[in-house]
């Protein structure tokens, strides 16, 4: 019987008791790992995208791959319209090239571009007399210089084919965008080594 002659509960039904108990205990620990799993999981997600989004790390191709071209896309844009990536005045980012070496840098990809001379038909640069801008490795045309100066929207998918009508139109045909050596960019107090392309942003 679970009980002694005494009225007290048995040694046995003690036992069982303390196992009904730890096992109600494990459940409620394991139910909490869960959880800070998950919440650890969101807020490293939360952390990495305010770290990417103000241009302190580079998307991997891991991370690449979980994105479809749409949304992949909305990031680029929002990256390039950001202000304190792309501050303009004394920093880097005043001129074309210096805009299209932070996209090349954080999502990999190449710095592209043109003398006007070499490319009558292009719509952008003409006054500048050339303009460089980023092609990343799956084919979006990324140019923050040109939305931050001009407020044209930034980023272009190539494979979409009104994108490239629209990049036709501002850069002129693609056999005409020429890779842009990554030459070595210039302290500060340096002048910067002579290179094509360089378009200095007024203001």
């Amino acid at each position: 019987m679970p009980w002694s002659e005494q009225g007290r509960p048995s040694n046995r039904a003690r036992a069982d008791a303390r196992r009904a108990s730890l096992g109600h205990f494990s459940t409620a620990i394991q139910c909490l790992r869960h959880a800070c799993v998950r919440v650890t999981a969101k807020v490293e997600a939360a952390c990495w995208l305010t770290r990417f989004e103000f241009g302190v790390t580079r998307i991997c191709a891991r991370q690449r791959k979980r994105m479809d071209r749409d949304s992949y896309k909305r990031r680029l844009e929002r990256f390039s319209r950001n202000d304190r990536i792309f501050p303009g005045r004394e920093h880097e980012t005043r001129n074309c090239t210096g805009c299209a070496r932070i996209i090349a840098d954080r999502f990999g990809g190449e710095v592209r571009g043109y003398y006007h001379a070499h490319n009558p038909t292009a719509g952008v640069g003409e006054t500048e007399g050339g303009h460089d801008f980023a092609i990343t490795s799956d084919r979006f045309l990324v140019d923050p210089w040109l939305f931050h100066y001009y407020g044209v929207s930034p980023v272009l998918d190539l494979n979409v084919s009104e994108d490239r009508i629209e990049a036709a139109a501002r850069y002129g045909p693609e056999e005409n965008w020429q890779r842009v050596p990554n030459l070595t960019r210039a302290m500060p107090g340096q002048a910067s080594k002579p290179r094509s392309l360089l378009t200095v942003r007024a203001g």
